[in-house]
C-alpha cells in the first residue's frame, strides 16, 4: 500500500493499492547464492518518497 502523508502532522490523506502499480515501482532485490546451489531471492521493502506528480499519476492509473 502506498500512503500519502501531510507535511506537518503525518496524517495519512490517501493511498494507492500496490497491486495496481507494482510494475511501476522499483523494489530493492537482493539475490544470494544458496549453499546447496540455486538462487534465493529476498525482497526488502522500504519507505520511499515520491514526487507529488508521480503520486498523482499512480492514483490515475489505479482508476483506469
Amino acid at each position: 500500500m502506498i500512503i500519502e502523508f501531510d507535511k506537518a502532522p503525518n496524517n495519512p490523506v490517501g493511498a494507492v493499492n500496490v497491486d495496481h502499480v507494482f510494475n511501476d515501482l522499483l523494489f530493492i532485490t537482493n539475490k544470494a547464492k544458496a549453499g546447496g546451489g540455486g538462487w534465493q531471492d529476498h525482497v526488502q521493502f522500504s519507505i520511499i518518497s515520491i514526487r507529488e506528480e508521480d503520486y498523482e499519476l499512480l492514483k490515475r492509473k489505479e482508476t483506469i
